[in-house]
């Protein structure tokens, strides 16, 4: 996922860490949200033609690496 993007005039290549957590990291993503979760970002991502290149949920919070 090396990939380079280009516009009229730029050649860019922006990657971001997103971690989200909740209040007092409580473990609030179960099997139903983390579902859930997962597929409301991804269908983010596509809109806004911003691949994801890693996506992981744990209890208590979820990173994402996108391009």
């Amino acid at each position: 996922m090396d990939e380079t993007r280009t516009n009229d005039n730029v050649v860019h290549r922006c990657t971001y860490h997103v971690v989200w957590r909740p209040k007092y990291r409580r473990k609030v993503i179960t099997a139903d949200v983390d579902t859930r979760l997962k597929q409301i970002i991804r269908e983010v991502c596509d809109e806004r033609n911003a691949p994801v290149t890693e996506l992981e949920t744990m209890p208590d919070h979820m990173q994402l690496l996108v391009t």
